[in-house]
Formats: structure tokens, sequence, C-alpha cells
């Protein structure tokens, strides 16, 4: 009994973990950038994740026969995590490029990559020609993990130079020693350059960081290039924190009526929806509570919830005539965050109105036989079919002025009828 029950308490605790990380991940912000730029932090971000890959080297040149080029270097690798931040501020970042391989010189080297002049994944270094042994560059050093390097050419063995493996988050880039490739630390590192054996170019690197190959020549044909080393990256990861909104709507004009009040209001920025709540004296509510959601048409917080929602305008019905009311009007903040809904309590944007008396209003309907109204003769009546006439003002409710106009004989003289609805 107690194993079965070890069991299920232990099945449940994994399943639980699995579920909180799955909820982290879902609520990440991941964005990768492939060429230098800025990034504003958006609200309701504090830190952040940075990686940053460098550039790798390129491969050398073989220029002349005899010619051979080494291969180069691999691009570090570098996180950084809970890098602070601030909302509404723009920070520079580098993407590096991989250094190009050309027909005539060494290779050139790659760039690092850095975010905000720091965090730095440094560069593979571009491999050397020569007409004997040409060296292989050194690949990207002091990060997380480091660059490959890349490997000498050797004429005499007739082999360029591979180009080191760019690092990744899966480890160390790998060096070589031949013109074999350096291997790729892991999914999002990059292979290097592949050297050659006869008379041609050598290879370009593969992304993110790979260090190209040396060429080779060894024969006509003019002077081989060697392969590009591949550019870095840079990748920004985040949450979005539900943050309460750094200030209320504004702007709330209140229109009554007899039975009701409509309002509306300008809305605030870096805010999700708003919580308008009424009440019968000026005293204002309590504040709405962190973590809580409230429903529309249902009393709480001390008065009465009228809308919740993005929408910046709402209509109070069946209210009492001549009657103030007040409104509180507070933003809040739960969309596309995590933590949960955050109320901005402080300072609710309010205003108050009394609705209209009784009469105030004048509803108007003309009485002809052509209303669907029966007029006796012999009597002077009028049998009214109060529903089917048209009324100005729609169909007339309590509390309302009432003007008839009476038209006999649909000639211009006509008679004035006010009744006061109650």
């Amino acid at each position: 009994m107690k194993t079965t029950l070890h069991k299920h308490f232990l099945v449940s605790l994994l399943t639980f973990i699995l579920s909180l990380f799955a909820l982290m991940a879902s609520s990440q912000t991941v964005q990768t950038f492939t060429s230098s730029g800025s990034w504003i932090c958006p609200y309701g971000v504090t830190s952040i994740t940075v990686e940053t890959w460098g550039g790798g080297g390129g491969g050398g040149a073989a220029p002349n026969n005899p010619g051979v080029g080494g291969g180069g270097g691999g691009g570090a690798y570098r996180i950084t995590t809970l890098v602070p931040v601030t909302f509404g501020s723009s920070y520079n970042f580098v993407v590096g490029t991989g250094g190009a391989g050309n027909n005539s010189t060494a290779g050139a080297n790659g760039i690092a990559s850095s975010f905000n002049g720091l965090y730095v994944a440094n560069p593979g270094l571009g491999g050397g020609t020569s007409t004997t042994i040409a060296t292989g560059g050194a690949g990207g050093t002091g990060g997380t993990f480091n660059g490959g390097n890349g490997a000498a050419g050797t004429f005499s063995l007739a082999r360029s130079g591979g180009g080191g493996g760019g690092a990744g988050s899966g480890g160390n880039g790998g060096s070589t020693l031949t013109n074999a490739a350096g291997t790729a630390g892991g999914v999002d590192g990059g292979a290097g350059g592949i050297g050659v054996t006869s008379n041609t170019d050598g290879g370009n690197a593969s992304l993110l960081g790979g260090g190209g190959a040396g060429a080779l020549r060894s024969g006509g044909g003019g002077a081989k290039k060697g392969g590009d080393g591949a550019r870095g990256q840079v990748r920004i990861t985040y949450t979005i924190n539900c943050t309460a909104p750094p200030a209320q709507p504004t702007g709330l004009i209140l229109t009554p009526g007899i039975s009701t009040i409509g309002g509306s209001f300008t809305a605030a920025a870096y805010t999700d929806g708003y919580i308008v709540i009424r009440t019968s004296t000026a005293t204002p509510p309590t504040s709405p509570v962190d973590g809580t959601t409230y429903t529309a048409g249902t009393s709480a917080l001390g008065g009465f919830i009228e809308s919740v929602g993005a929408a910046t305008t709402f209509n109070s019905t069946s209210l009492a005539a001549t009657t103030q009311y007040w409104y509180w009007v507070y933003g809040y903040d739960n969309v596309a965050c995590v933590g949960g809904i955050k109320y901005l309590s402080a300072s609710p944007l309010s205003g108050n109105a009394t609705t209209v008396a009784c009469g105030a209003l004048t509803n108007t309907a003309t009485v002809t036989s052509l209303a669907g109204a029966l007029y006796n003769s012999s009597t002077n009546t009028w049998v009214l079919n109060w529903s089917a006439l048209s009324w100005s003002l729609g169909l007339p409710t309590a509390c309302q002025n009432v003007n008839l106009i009476i038209d006999r004989t649909a000639a211009t003289v006509a008679e004035n009828v006010n009744i006061n609805l109650d």
C-alpha cells in the first residue's frame, strides 16, 4: 500500500514539474537576429537571456602553383542569463559576419557578435596561405563554448586545411588536423568547410560560425579561392510578466438619460483592458485584487461592475431618475504575459453624473388613419395601436413625456395631447 501511494506521489510530482516547464516554455518569447540592429525592451520585461555566435574565419587562398590554404577557425558561442533590461530602452547588437575567402591572400577573420557592447562571442581567425604549409586559423575563445581550430594546409600531402567547427549551445566546435571539416558544436553550431585534395577552391562553412576551408592549387586554371566562413547570430529570449499599466485611462465622458448613463474614455498605453465600477456614493470602491477576474453585471468591490474588457465605452441601464451615480475606471494587464492579471489600483479615472427628471424628454408620434389608428367620426374618438405608432424616441417607457399629435384631417391643423407616463 505504501509503495503504491509513493509511486502515485512521484507520478503526480513529475506531471506537475513537466506541466510547469511546458508553461514556462510556452510563455517565452524568442527573437533571433541574423544581421546587426537594435532591440527595444517591451513592457513587462526586466531581464533577458542573450546568446551570441561569432562568425567563422575564411579559408586561405592558393594564388600560385604550388599553393595551399589553411582552414579558418570556428566562431565561439556565449550564453548569458538574467541580463537586466529596462522597458522602452533601445539596445544595439552586432551579428558577426563570416570572414570571406579570396583567391589571393589569407582568409579574412570573422567578426565578433555582441549585445549592447557586451556578451561577446569571439570570431574564428582566417586561414593562412603558403606554397608549402599554410597555418590554420584559431577558433574563437572566451565564450561559453569555443570554436574549433582550422587545420593547416600541406601542399606535400596534397590537401588544404579543413575549417574549424562553430561552437553552439551543445558544446565546443570541433577542431580538425586534416582536410576534414571540424564538427559543429550541437544543432545550432556550424560545421567547418571541407578541405580539398585537388586543384580547386576551398569549401564554404555551414551556419552558424563554421570556418571556411583552404584552397589548393596544383595545376592550371588560375588562383584558387578559400572557402567563406559562416556568419554568427544573436538570439534573445525573455518572458513578458503581467505588469500593472503605467497610467490610467483619461477623458471620462458621461451622458445621462432618464434611466441610463452612457460612458466613454480614452484608452491608456500598455493596457489590455479596463474594469468599470459604478457606485451610489462618492466613496471609492475597494481596489481590484491582482490575480482576480471580475464579471460584468455583478456586484463586487463595493459597487456594481459595469464593464470588463478592452472596450472604452459602457452603458448603465435600469437606473433611477434624478439620481447621482459615480464611476471608477481601472486599467489592467493580462494578455500575452505570465503571472496573472495585474491592476493599476492607484488614482482610478473617475466621474459622476445624475440621471434626468421624468418628462425631460418628449417622445412624439403623429396619429393619422395612415398610422394604423381607427377614427370613429360619430363619437369623435380614436382607437390607437400604441406599439404600431412611429415614435421619435422609440416605444414610450415609464417616466417619459409623450406628445401625441392627432391629425384627424391629415391637414396642417393638429391637436396635441401631452401624456406623462409613470
